[in-house]
């Protein structure tokens, strides 16, 4: 598979979707919004694709169920010759039409001949026609296996939605953690840049003032350590940018077919500021009978009832009664027909002991109860995760308002000290210590935003909506 970077935008412009990739002037780069970005994994990735055609496997099953009602045509011929003597003839052709309640109807000819016929086959030159029914009285009475696969395809069409839904929420959940992974990893790296492009300023200052007296020469080597530090934590920065979005192209198709990459002038949201990127957000109402993961079970539990009446039903004798009425010709001596000329038969059949219906009736009942059992314990799990998941967005939401002032009052104190170190009433150690402190504060500033809105997506996730919003 061939990848194609450097050539995304263009590519996601005329992918037929218009993203709308915003240009950002002031910062003077291409942001890559995460709803726009959402909106291309929804419809482009092959995950996506994969989604859509599970209802298209309801719609075949369906089909494919239904031909069980299809009349079909048939064709009996039986032949015999010895000595250049035809002895008998036997054909029987005709059309049979099942129907949903069980009742088989039929239209068929008759045509034997030949010297040594049977009494009972022998009819008039233009065959005998019949036109009849299959009745059953037992099983197949109320349901059959032609319906019951009916049912069951109807249901599974059901459920194929319900997989759609589900592929889809798991696929957007990926992606939306995928990007915001990324824009945590970017907005660090600029935090390290911005840090290490200042402590390269501060060495060289340093290294003039040591020169002339003014700085201890300790002095220089204090600074030259933070720039290093500095510069290890920015390595390690640009390392994590390059992976997560190595790792955010994963998600980013054309028509399910190409991948492509970024381009490294394109960049996530470049904002911070919680209130613009993070804004309040009600939580989505859940009902947890919509959720895909409960309908999936919900509608095994349906299918699993069929196939326990359809065994139940096997448990009454087969019976079916047959009834044809007769007539020379179709097309000729129509006023000798009557309702005299006829056939007709009842077949019964019925196991003495039915063991094995009855056992595999008693499974069925365990299968089932345990499915619902299942179910009972699935609804409790999912509104626990609902529940869960909006506790964790709201304390996350709170960390981040806290860790924001925190920010501000580290960037006050570095900022003092920054100033009594200038005026020789600090030391180096002081203002080194201030501004790793901001660092840190700043980077755990970016990781509890980045989990704060991972756990908006897992709010949605968690109501089986999420797969609505794109």
């Amino acid at each position: 598979m061939r990848y194609y970077p450097y050539i995304t935008i263009f590519l996601l412009f005329f992918s037929g979707i218009h993203p709308s990739i915003v240009w950002c002037q002031q910062a003077d780069k291409i942001v890559l919004e995460f709803d726009n970005y959402m909106k291309i994994v929804s419809h482009e990735h092959p995950l996506s694709q994969r989604a859509a055609l599970q209802t298209q496997k309801g719609t075949a099953a369906i089909q494919m169920a239904r031909g069980g009602f299809d009349p079909y045509i048939f064709n009996d011929t039986k032949q015999k010759y010895l000595n250049d003597n035809q002895y008998y003839s036997l054909i029987k052709s005709g059309i049979k039409i099942p129907t949903w309640y069980g009742v088989e109807f039929q239209v068929m000819n008759e045509l034997n001949q030949g010297y040594y016929l049977n009494p009972e086959n022998t009819m008039g030159t233009d065959g005998l026609w019949v036109a009849g029914l299959s009745v059953p009285l037992g099983q197949g009475l109320l349901i059959d296996k032609r319906r019951a696969d009916l049912r069951k395809a109807q249901i599974y069409e059901q459920s194929t939605l319900a997989d759609q839904q589900q592929m889809l929420n798991d696929l957007l959940l990926d992606a939306g953690k995928t990007y915001w992974d990324w824009y945590n990893a970017y907005h660090v790296k600029i935090i390290f840049e911005n840090a290490t492009e200042v402590a390269r300023e501060r060495l060289g200052i340093i290294k003039r003032e040591a020169t002339i007296g003014e700085k201890p020469i300790i002095d220089t080597i204090e600074a030259a350590i933070q720039l290093q530090n500095l510069l290890l934590n920015l390595q390690m920065a640009e390392l994590q940018l390059k992976n997560t979005k190595a790792l955010l192209s994963v998600y980013l198709w054309l028509n399910g077919e190409i991948p492509v990459e970024l381009d490294d002038n394109i960049h996530p949201i470049l904002t911070t500021e919680i209130e613009q990127i993070w804004p309040l957000r009600l939580a989505p109402d859940f009902a947890v009978d919509i959720h895909p993961e409960l309908i999936q079970t919900r509608l095994k539990i349906d299918q699993m009832k069929i196939d326990y009446k359809l065994t139940r039903d096997q448990l009454k004798p087969s019976i079916h009664l047959n009834y044809n009425l007769l007539n020379e010709s179709y097309l000729t001596h129509i006023e000798n027909y009557s309702t005299n000329n006829y056939t007709w038969g009842l077949n019964v059949a019925m196991p003495l002991l039915l063991r094995k219906t009855r056992g595999d009736l008693k499974l069925k009942s365990i299968y089932l109860n345990e499915t619902q059992l299942e179910m009972e314990v699935k609804t409790a799990f999912l509104n626990y995760k609902y529940i869960a998941a909006i506790n964790e967005r709201d304390m996350l939401r709170n960390q981040a308002g806290l860790q924001q002032k925190n920010v501000q009052y580290y960037n006050q104190l570095f900022e003092s000290e920054k100033t009594m170190f200038t005026i020789g009433e600090s030391s180096l150690f002081l203002l080194n210590t201030r501004e790793q402190n901001l660092i840190s504060s700043q980077v755990k500033l970016m990781e509890i935003l980045t989990k704060g809105l991972k756990s908006e997506l897992s709010v949605v996730y968690s109501s089986g909506q999420l797969w609505e919003k794109w």
